[in-house]
């Protein structure tokens, strides 16, 4: 890969030739010897020399990265004693077979260039002196071993950017292009910086490497290039300005915009070695993440014309000072349409012609440290958009990590692995989550990566569009389709978001607590706020239950009023005196009626009114007889099955003798006067009362009626069924997060709501839930609120204000 355009052919690698993953884009001959000893001498070179091949040799196998690499070289100098092999083994670095692995590799890198370099003095040397110095020859070894440079600064060796003399050209290519200098090499072509005489500015100009016939390959591979990168016109795609022949030596060449020498790779090095150094800047991961937009935009461009890159990582993304991001390298690319074809100036051919022949077959095209399963396990007929997604995604946790996806994957494998072996290992592993190697990644972005980089390909996004959106919604701080974030971040979102909404509520929960004091608005505050929210709305719902309850009850009040009151009634306690009582007719007329003519309106007047009121269970007339006993006279009631209405015959009617009553039943009964009526929850009231139904969900409206000398005559009872209406009020308007039990006056729970539902409940006491409520429930206690101001409130609920019609509410408010 050059400095400055990053172009690598990358289709002319020879996969079988590297041991480990990393693509001999630039597998630098390593350069002369600077001294003209022996061959064994010269293969050695020297120190600096074998420290640089020791130490790209090692970041091409892929057991290190450049910023471990940078990490210890910190504590070492290269004009001291120790070797670089020696002093990452006594740091740990790398193991003891990795080191071996590592020197012999290098050392096969300095034997064949020493042999190149050699050779090429003997040939051109022709009894003349050599033209190159001990010192040239130095630089220029240092040079071919790392043409860019980079490894050397990061060892502190000097500048290696001496130019060989076939490095330097002066030649014309084509009609108008002088070629300056060389940027780079590849196994395809050369790229030269060269200047447009025409429009008298900078251009880089790649020309194929070799001589080839009319139908090789290789320019059928260099042409295709070409024509790829021409046809994508955008902003953010290197633009090609000529394709031609070079007249004078034959060779194709290609001709592009000059992009300079910094790529993404260079950004993300600089941020992360800032970030470890305590340097964090966020405004480099903002400009990182924009250029990564781009890149996505070029890409999801590429894609509408069928054509899949198959080689992106952060080299191939080119960066200059003022923010345009280029992509480069379209060596690799694939048209993906389809008929499989590529259609150009009339002429059809493959779509991929790196699949076409047997034996291409399964190959294994791209990088590795940024590949997709797919495409590392060689199903070609597998690879489009998804895979060019996975390695964005794989950028992206370049960006977050400083290092590639599958490095692990590769800095796991065992030394001498072929390079089988360890795509073997990609298309298995799993990549680890950015977060877990850096903490402080944003959760967001963490899942963002996970997602384009999923194994499964349905999983991931299903554009580069949708990635590029997505990293969009993250910089605009809108919430990301990839992560959902916990309750209380989405709280503070909310309250972000509707900030008149969150004031009103801090204001009304200031004004109920603590008198108004103003509360500063800010995300722990608002939490707290809403608590509060939920525990005065706990309290006013327990109000509401009281209100409603007593609005249900005094509506059997005034039925009870209404029923005694008619005339009907004193004809019905007439007639039991004396046979027959005078009683209106319906033409409105007076007239005397029968005691089971009147029994038979009362029994009627009963069953309306249980119609009416759909909440009644019973309505019924008794009398006391002599001797104190109690005998029904008439009784309607509704039936358990389908709720009818129904007159209960005679013979099923109740009595009661005397004997049976105790002292509280015949208290209640004789303390009624005229137009009083007692309320009685069913379990507070005595076994003499005459009651159907006893519940504390039941209450009994109990009203007395007289004869004509004032005596007591006999009784006329309501009993109301509070749980429907419980129910009703429960699911229409009880609060959120809240659970409301009903309990009896003694704290036995009766009735829970809880998550929309209402389920009775037996045998259980609220004080075993609720025990700072002990107090509360506890015999004679007369408290009518009890409340800890987070998360329990209690209210004793005092039906029509009587003792005997008592009940219990408790609110349990959840909080987050």
């Amino acid at each position: 890969m050059s400095d400055l355009m990053k172009t690598t052919d990358s289709s002319a690698t020879d996969e079988g030739s590297a041991a480990m993953p990393e693509l001999e884009q630039t597998l630098a001959h390593d350069g002369a010897s600077p001294s003209a000893g022996s061959d064994a001498d010269t293969a050695k070179g020297t120190k600096q020399s074998r420290d640089l091949a020791f130490a790209v040799a090692l970041l091409k196998m892929g057991h290190a990265n450049v910023r471990t690499l940078a990490g210890a070289a910190k504590s070492w100098t290269t004009h001291g004693n120790l070797s670089l092999a020696d002093h990452l083994f006594e740091q740990k670095t790398i193991s003891a077979d990795q080191r071996t692995a590592v020197q012999r590799r290098s050392q096969q890198m300095l034997t064949s260039i020493a042999k190149l370099d050699r050779n090429a003095r003997s040939n051109g040397a022709n009894g003349n002196k050599d033209p190159m110095t001990s010192s040239d020859r130095e630089q220029h070894w240092l040079a071919q071993l790392d043409p860019n440079g980079k490894v050397a600064k990061l060892l502190g060796i000097a500048d290696t950017s001496v130019l060989s003399q076939d490095e330097v050209q002066d030649r014309q290519v084509g009609s108008r292009y002088t070629l300056l200098r060389k940027l780079g090499q590849g196994g395809l072509g050369i790229v030269w910086l060269a200047r447009d005489q025409n429009l008298q500015r900078y251009v880089a100009v790649k020309e194929i490497s070799r001589e080839v016939a009319p139908g090789d390959v290789a320019l059928d591979h260099f042409r295709r290039e070409a024509e790829i990168t021409g046809r994508l016109e955008h902003p953010g795609i290197v633009p090609v300005y000529q394709y031609g022949e070079d007249e004078a030596t034959g060779k194709s060449f290609y001709v592009m915009r000059f992009l300079g020498k910094r790529t993404m790779q260079d950004a993300i090095a600089e941020y992360h070695e800032r970030r470890e150094a305590g340097n964090d800047d966020p405004m480099m991961l903002h400009r990182l993440l924009s250029a990564l937009i781009n890149v996505c935009n070029s890409v999801g461009h590429a894609h509408s014309r069928k054509v899949i890159h198959r080689d992106l990582k952060p080299e191939n993304v080119a960066l200059d000072e003022f923010g345009q991001v280029t992509l480069l390298d379209w060596g690799l690319a694939m048209i993906n349409d389809a008929s499989g074809m590529y259609e150009v100036n009339g002429r059809t051919e493959p779509g991929d012609l790196h699949s076409v022949g047997s034996t291409q077959v399964g190959r294994v095209l791209g990088t590795p440290l940024y590949m997709a399963p797919e495409q590392a396990s060689g199903r070609l007929d597998e690879v489009d958009e998804l895979t060019d997604v996975f390695a964005l995604g794989g950028i992206l946790y370049a960006i977050l990590t400083g290092v590639a996806p599958h490095q692990s994957a590769i800095e796991d494998a065992e030394t001498g692995s072929s390079r089988s072996d360890i795509m073997s290992q990609i298309v298995a592993g799993e990549v680890v989550p950015p977060i877990k190697l850096v903490p402080s990644v944003p959760p967001e972005l963490n899942a963002i990566c996970v997602k384009a980089l999923s194994s499964k390909r349905y999983l991931r996004y299903e554009s580069a569009k949708a990635l590029e959106v997505e990293i969009e919604r993250f910089i605009a701080g809108t919430p990301v389709h990839a992560y959902k974030p916990p309750t209380k971040q989405r709280l503070k979102r909310w309250m972000a978001d509707h900030p008149t909404a969150t004031q009103s509520l801090l204001l009304a929960t200031s004004l109920l607590l603590i008198g108004g004091a103003a509360i500063a608005y800010t995300a722990r505050q608002g939490r707290s706020a809403l608590q509060q929210a939920r525990y005065a709305s706990a309290q006013e719902f327990t109000r509401e239950l009281e209100v409603n309850l007593n609005f249900e009850t005094e509506g059997m009040v005034r039925n009870l009023h209404f029923v005694s009151e008619l005339p009907l009634m004193e004809a019905v306690v007439a007639s039991h005196q004396g046979g027959t009582a005078i009683a209106p007719q319906s033409d409105g007329s007076m007239a005397e009626v029968g005691p089971v003519e009147l029994l038979n309106r009362q029994a009627h007047l009963f069953g309306g009114l249980l119609k009416a009121n759909p909440a009644y269970l019973v309505a019924y007339s008794c009398i006391e007889e002599e001797g104190g006993g109690i005998r029904e006279l008439i009784r309607s009631e509704r039936s358990g099955v389908g709720r009818r209405v129904f007159r209960v015959p005679e013979r099923d009617l109740l009595a009661r003798e005397a004997s049976e009553r105790d002292e509280e039943g015949t208290q209640v009964i004789h303390s009624l006067r005229p137009d009083d009526v007692v309320l009685i929850t069913n379990d507070q009231i005595s076994e003499n009362v005459p009651v159907n139904n006893r519940s504390p969900l039941v209450v009994s409206g109990v009203q007395a009626t007289f004869d004509s000398n004032g005596l007591l005559f006999g009784l006329n009872i309501i009993e109301l069924d509070l749980r429907s209406r419980l129910e009703e009020l429960f699911t229409a308007v009880a609060p959120e997060r809240v659970t409301i039990y009903v309990t009896d006056i003694a704290g036995s729970i009766v009735l829970q709501f809880h998550n929309g539902r209402v389920q009775a409940v037996d045998n259980a006491s609220i004080t075993d839930e609720f025990a700072q409520l002990k107090t509360f429930f506890a015999e004679g206690a007369t408290a009518s609120e009890f409340g800890d101001g987070s998360k329990v409130f209690a209210r004793r609920v005092q039906l029509g204000g009587s003792p005997k019609a008592q009940l219990g509410i408790i609110a349990y408010i959840q909080h987050d």
